[in-house]
């Protein structure tokens, strides 16, 4: 029986429970034994997670997060490592020279094509002729108002980085969004430059999922999002990864996920989701 030591960070979210829970049963199909170690900086989703060992781990921003992540590595030989937040991925792709010595495959893009500026996403998209919808960033609250006289309403206004739909919302006129880019401006979570605002698309909500390997596609799926975690406690009812979706069969999904990567590196590796 063949048999693989990966490390999973991010283990405790919905996301990388999923991750796990897809590796258990890769497990059950064909002749493989997993050994899994799971680390997350949360001292309870840490426990979600049906990894053979975890470890608490600092929050990805500290200094001390890699170092523990490279102690993890040596202590239980690990041969593959798969970060699993995007901020996560983002300092292992940074640190790549510190796995390779210690022959740690990671199939990584470069940092920047990881979880980039949600603005520079659709300006290579729309440059590549991926539609996309129109988007303004703001500088100041004025913007908002040349916003709604260009693009109409209601828009969705959103940070320009970060997941989870982090502080996006519906607005339905100027006023509404000023006063949500007021608000989160004087609790500390956001600068008004930190927000985009763009058309907003009603419809399915549909996610599309790849997987590449030096530029070649290797598979993909598409997936329509039916139902968030408390949705009925956040105000734009996303709350990052679903907790219940389907799997669809679309070809203009599937051609327009393709292009959609490519848009954004020309040599694409690992696996990517677009929105």
């Amino acid at each position: 029986m063949r048999s693989a030591r990966v490390l999973i960070t991010g283990v405790g979210g919905i996301g990388g429970v999923n991750f796990v829970n897809a590796l258990r049963l890769a497990e059950s199909q064909v002749d493989l034994r997993l050994y899994l170690v799971g680390t997350d900086h949360n001292p309870y989703y840490i426990h979600f997670a049906n990894v053979d060992a975890r470890y608490r781990t600092p929050r990805h921003d500290d200094p001390n997060f890699l170092s523990t992540i490279l102690d993890i590595i040596r202590k239980h030989g690990i041969e593959f490592l798969h970060p699993h937040p995007s901020v996560e991925a983002n300092v292992v792709a940074s640190n790549k020279g510190l796995l390779d010595p210690i022959n740690v495959r990671t199939y990584l893009p470069s940092p920047e094509s990881i979880a980039p500026d949600k603005a520079v996403i659709v300006d290579k998209m729309t440059r590549a002729g991926v539609p996309v919808p129109r988007t303004m960033s703001i500088k100041t609250l004025d913007d908002i108002d040349e916003a709604f006289s260009r693009l109409g309403g209601p828009l969705w206004i959103r940070a320009r980085h970060g997941a989870g739909g982090r502080l996006s919302l519906r607005v339905n006129n100027p006023e509404e969004a000023k006063l949500w880019v007021r608000l989160n401006v004087l609790q500390g979570r956001a600068s008004i430059e930190d927000f985009i605002i763009q058309e907003y698309l009603p419809g399915r909500d549909v996610a599309f999922d790849s997987l590449w390997y030096r530029g070649k596609l290797v598979t993909s799926y598409a997936r329509e999002r039916i139902e968030y975690p408390f949705k009925h406690i956040s105000l734009s009812g996303i709350t990052g990864t679903p907790s219940v979706a389907r799997t669809i069969s679309d070809e203009e999904v599937n051609k327009v996920g393709v292009r959609a990567v490519l848009a954004l590196t020309p040599s694409p590796t690992a696996s990517t989701q677009l929105i």
